[in-house]
């Protein structure tokens, strides 16, 4: 039988030796054959020949077809403007930064082959239940392969306290922000189990810039990416650690 594994063929096992010259009565005996054979994507026919000690030649060929998987983009967009909290104040261009960034990735120039692997949360749906639940049914189930990509896109509002830093959802409260907000150990956690080794977390968010340490640049790079291994990881912030990010008419 033959037992295709990962881009080879190994296992050629059962093949009968025919008994040697002068001992025809003696019994076939079956040699097993262990070799790494490489296969290209798609149909691969492979020849077997075997010569006995009289020169007799037999063959026999097998078709082994390698699948090719396209690695798969997955996209997750939030964007909040108004909070159920009237403490947090409201902006004015988080959704419209998060639409224009939706926009972007369905259009001709996306890196994403199929839309519904764009995910967004806009407004009251963008709930600390539903960006959790996003982050685990989007991004980690459809990067779910060292080839693919993940790419977290976040506008709204960041806090930092008591040097602990999180993302608000639509429905944090600034008074008990580390039980209703999305703090680095969540990130931590979801991220992590992103198998892709493309990962992109892009925060526009004020005070975003204590979410550097995500690609291990300030004190907290232990918090979350600085201990995930992987071949590529950015993280593209807003503003620099202990600064605000401003909202602009025309710059959005």
């Amino acid at each position: 039988p033959f037992e295709p594994k990962s881009d080879s063929l190994r296992g050629i096992a059962g093949v009968k030796q025919a008994p040697e010259a002068g001992n025809r009565g003696a019994a076939n005996k079956v040699v097993s054959i262990d070799e790494r054979i490489p296969l290209a994507p798609g149909e691969n026919t492979i020849t077997i020949e075997a010569t006995s000690t009289l020169g007799e030649k037999r063959s026999a060929e097998v078709v082994v077809v390698r699948s090719v998987r396209e690695p798969a983009v997955a996209v997750l967009i939030v964007g909040i403007d108004h909070y159920d909290d009237p403490a947090i104040p409201a902006l004015r261009f988080a959704e419209a930064d998060a639409r224009a960034m939706a926009d972007f990735f369905h259009g001709a120039k996306s890196p994403v082959r199929d839309p519904a692997h764009v995910h967004v949360l806009l407004g009251k749906d963008a709930t600390g239940a539903a960006i959790r639940v996003a982050l685990e049914k989007h991004l980690i189930a459809v990067a779910a392969h060292p080839e693919d990509m993940a790419i977290f896109y976040f506008a709204g509002h960041g806090f930092s306290e008591d040097g602990r830093y999180f993302l608000a959802s639509a429905d944090s409260q600034i008074a008990s922000l580390r039980a209703t907000a999305l703090k680095l150990s969540d990130l931590k956690d979801y991220w992590k189990d992103v198998k892709a080794e493309r990962k992109v977390f892009l925060a526009d968010a004020c005070y975003s810039g204590g979410l550097v340490g995500l690609r291990g640049e300030n004190a907290i790079s232990t918090g979350i990416l600085g201990s995930i291994e992987g071949k590529g990881k950015i993280t593209i912030a807003g503003s620099r650690e202990k600064q605000t990010s401003c909202e602009s008419p025309t710059l959005g």
